[in-house]
């Protein structure tokens, strides 16, 4: 690629700026509680079956999911081979300037953010989950909570919802400052962004793993 079309990919505008600009990213770091305790009906598991205990902000309210009209299977999966990481993908939407995924089995395309999947090739493609502290959800796949770094390299190989990516990178961002960080909602040809909180080994989850990616070749 030449420096000229480098250019003018980096100034490719997002496809929902207006959006993005208001979007208040929050991806909450939660504590388990051991599963033999009696917790209320319903109460949301991790991918070992621990059931999570929920602070203020931890998932949406019930009006909030029900307007990012969440599917929790889409039937299809995340999935990163290195790590033995293959779990369930579902969908979201970004609704009232805000994004928190409201499961913590599962990984998220959003919807409205990017493209879909159909249009991986045009654009790019949003992809979210929980992590947990003592705990494990999708997101604790990616990252050492002891070194705060990813597991991932770049290099390794990456299936969302069946469509084969190649890992560029990745980088910690301050949550505060993930809304304003311009470049990452860049509405890129055959990109992926990928994004959970980073737990701490002490107190609640301060920064955002951020991991990008471009497609694999046919």
């Amino acid at each position: 690629m030449s420096p000229h079309d480098q250019a003018a990919r980096s100034r490719r505008a997002p496809r929902r700026s207006v959006l993005v600009l208001f979007l208040v990213l929050f991806l909450a770091g939660v504590v388990l509680v051991a599963s033999s305790l009696v917790l209320r009906a319903g109460a949301p598991v991790d991918l070992e079956g621990n059931a999570v205990a929920l602070g203020e902000g931890d998932v949406p309210d019930a009006g909030v999911i029900a307007e990012m009209d969440v599917v929790a299977d889409s039937g299809l999966r995340f999935a990163v081979p290195a790590l033995g990481m293959d779990v369930p993908m579902g969908e979201l939407s970004v609704v009232r300037s805000a994004l928190t995924p409201p499961g913590f089995v599962q990984a998220y395309r959003v919807r409205n953010l990017g493209v879909g999947l159909d249009q991986a090739a045009d654009g790019t493609v949003y992809v979210v989950m929980h992590s947990v502290n003592r705990g494990f959800a999708p997101g604790n796949y990616l990252f050492d909570v002891a070194s705060a770094t990813a597991r991932v390299t770049a290099g390794d190989a990456m299936t969302v919802g069946g469509i084969d990516y190649v890992v560029d990178g990745s980088q910690l961002i301050d949550k505060t400052a993930l809304p304003t960080t311009g470049t990452l909602w860049t509405d890129e040809p055959g990109r992926v962004v990928v994004i959970t909180c980073l737990q701490r080994t002490q107190g609640r989850s301060l920064q955002n793993l951020v991991i990008t990616g471009h497609l694999a070749a046919a």
